[in-house]
């Protein structure tokens, strides 16, 4: 048996108000025990509930997670970090206990999985709090996107300590609405006084992708960052997004601000040209501003297959 102490604050406001709200979708799955090892309080009924049921709120106030089952708990670790899926997970530990016979592998769920990688997140969360505590600066590095219709701000911690730079992956924040510099901000600073209390006084610099949203002179994450910052604050923008925006500027100055359209047009017309793309076993490929190393691609596909290109154009007519 190993007992996991937790931050009130680490607890209360990064798993349960910046990860789940009250209004959560209520949930049919009630096991969110680790060990499997139910008791006798009412079944969690919402995400919120679910994800907070594993700790339990001791005299001090802080919180407490007890994990009875070390055996099967490293055993779900080792899996997942392999990159199994929860469900993945949950078969090859019911697996690992058919062939050898252990019963401290049984009963293993999906629930139970997923209680048990929440558990080891938090514990994450836990040493970078008491890392970042102790060192005398660290910088950050930002990016907002979307992944399978789900909106998120990912943040990395970076740091020097022993002689050594860390790069760790603290958070992807989810964002609910348009990702707008002040909504992500007041996120970032939500975690970051949780993480690391005193972050106004060690915070020495932010990366960003260079987005509007990230280095807007009024409303950018980075400018409230800079504001709430100490002097000498320094900012670091991608440098491949700034050679976007060079790119972007070259492209939109061709042929009278109609280069970009023109190829776009050009380039849907040619993607369902069927026969052609038949008779020359290959497709045009896409282009966006911003991946300036696409431009290079499709400029190397129309030199390639210009004299059939040029051919079709002419017989067409388009």
């Amino acid at each position: 048996m190993q007992e996991f102490w937790f931050d009130r604050k680490l607890i209360e406001v990064i798993i349960g108000e910046v990860f789940f709200s009250l209004d959560d979708d209520n949930v049919s799955d009630s096991d969110s025990d680790v060990d499997g090892e139910g008791d006798t309080k009412a079944p969690p009924t919402s995400r919120k509930e679910r994800a907070l049921a594993i700790f339990r709120r001791g005299d001090d106030g802080n919180y407490l997670a007890v994990v009875k089952n070390l055996e099967m708990y490293h055993l779900v670790l080792e899996f997942a970090s392999l990159g199994a899926s929860f469900r993945m997970v949950n078969r090859l530990v019911h697996s690992t206990c058919m062939q050898t016979g252990m019963n401290c592998y049984k009963g293993c769920t999906e629930a139970k999985v997923g209680a048990s990688m929440r558990l080891m997140c938090t514990s994450n969360l836990q040493m970078l709090s008491h890392l970042l505590c102790n060192i005398w600066a660290f910088s950050i590095a930002l990016d907002g996107a979307t992944y399978a219709s789900t909106s998120y701000l990912d943040v990395q911690v970076r740091f020097c300590l022993m002689g050594n730079v860390h790069n760790f992956h603290l958070l992807a924040l989810p964002i609910k609405g348009s990702h707008t510099g002040q909504q992500m901000f007041e996120m970032t600073q939500k975690v970051l006084d949780v993480i690391c209390p005193g972050w106004k006084n060690a915070l020495i610099g932010v990366a960003s992708d260079g987005a509007r949203n990230m280095t807007g002179r009024h409303s950018g994450v980075i400018t409230y960052l800079q504001q709430a910052a100490l002097p000498n604050f320094f900012c670091i923008w991608c440098g491949a997004h700034q050679l976007d925006l060079v790119m972007e500027s070259v492209y939109n100055k061709l042929l009278k601000d109609d280069f970009f359209s023109l190829l776009t047009a050009l380039i849907g017309y040619l993607r369902v040209q069927q026969l052609l793309v038949s008779c020359m076993g290959t497709v045009c490929p896409k282009v966006v501003l911003t991946r300036w190393l696409l431009m290079h691609k499709v400029m190397a596909w129309f030199q390639r297959h210009r004299i059939d290109v040029k051919a079709h154009l002419d017989k067409k007519k388009p």
